[in-house]
C-alpha cells in the first residue's frame, strides 16, 4: 500500500523524531512528504534555492564539485511551494554547511544511500513495511490528488514532463475511503450537486 493514508505519513514523521539526534530525520521527510522532491533533489538543495520570502523552492542545475554538476531531471528547472509545514522544518535545521541545506554532522552533503537506509530503519521503527523511498513522492502526488490540487499544478511543482507520466503516481483509487468519500459528494442522478 502507497503511503495514501495520512495517518500513515503521520506515523511516519512521528516515528522520524526518534531518530533526529545529529541529523534531523524530521525536516528531512517533512520535506520529502510535502513536497514531491526527488531524492538528488533535496540532497543537492542549496540555501540559495530557498526563498522564504516568496515561500518557494527552487530546483535548478548547479555545480557540485569542480568535475560534478547536478542535472535537473527533464531538464526543467521547476519550482516547489514553501507550505507552513516545510518552512518550519527548513527554519528548524542546523546551519551545518553556508551551502548545503541538508547535511551529515560534518556539515557534507548525504552520500548517495544514506537516506534511503534511514528510510528503511524508520519504516521499520513506526512497524510499517519497508518501502522504497521514492514511494513518498507516490504519497505526494496522491494526497494532492486528494485533496484536489488541479493536475497541471502537481505536474509543475512536480516536474513532470506529462501528465501521463505523473497520473502513474496517483493511488487514490486504491484508497477505499478517498472513492467512497469522492462519489457521496460529487455523483448523483436525479439530483444537483453541491
Amino acid at each position: 500500500m502507497i503511503f495514501t493514508i495520512r495517518k500513515t505519513v503521520i506515523k511516519i514523521l512521528e516515528t522520524t523524531k526518534q531518530f533526529s539526534r545529529r541529523i534531523n530525520w524530521h525536516a528531512v521527510f517533512v520535506v520529502f512528504f510535502n513536497t514531491g522532491i526527488r531524492r538528488n533533489e533535496l540532497r543537492y538543495l542549496t540555501w540559495e534555492d530557498i526563498d522564504f520570502e516568496e515561500k518557494v523552492i527552487y530546483i535548478r542545475p548547479k555545480q557540485i564539485t569542480q568535475n560534478e554538476k547536478f542535472r535537473v531531471k527533464n531538464r526543467r528547472p521547476r519550482l516547489i511551494p514553501i507550505l507552513p509545514e516545510v518552512e518550519t522544518a527548513l527554519r528548524s535545521l542546523q546551519k551545518r554547511s553556508d551551502r548545503w541545506v541538508f547535511t551529515n554532522s560534518r556539515g557534507k552533503t548525504f552520500s548517495n544511500d544514506i537516506i534511503r537506509q534511514q528510510f528503511r530503519k524508520i519504516c521499520k521503527a513506526a512497524c510499517l513495511p519497508i518501502k522504497k523511498l521514492h514511494q513518498t513522492r507516490h504519497s505526494w502526488t496522491s494526497i494532492a490528488y486528494e485533496k484536489g490540487v488541479p493536475e497541471p499544478a502537481i505536474q509543475a511543482a512536480g516536474g513532470w514532463a506529462d501528465a501521463k507520466t505523473m497520473r502513474r503516481y496517483n493511488h487514490c483509487g486504491q484508497n477505499k475511503e478517498f472513492v467512497i468519500d469522492a462519489f457521496k459528494k460529487n455523483f448523483s442522478i436525479g439530483k444537483e450537486n453541491k
